[in-house]
């Protein structure tokens, strides 16, 4: 992914989760980190380096 990707999709899960943005970037890392749970709306498909995928869907758990 594109840095311009990754910041798109930490924007949406901030957003989505309802946590403060109003501060700088480390300080909106860390309430992403200690948060207890997180969700984003549609999925996201994860592959490991050896090619091991995690597929979106109702039932894995992202």
């Amino acid at each position: 992914m594109t840095d311009l990707e990754v910041g798109l999709i930490f924007a949406q899960l901030v957003d989505y989760n309802d946590l403060d943005s109003e501060s700088n970037a480390n300080k909106v890392l860390y309430r992403v980190i200690e948060s207890e749970t997180l969700i984003l709306p549609g999925g996201l498909q994860v592959r490991s380096i050896a090619d091991e995928l995690i597929c979106p869907s109702c039932c894995c758990g992202l």
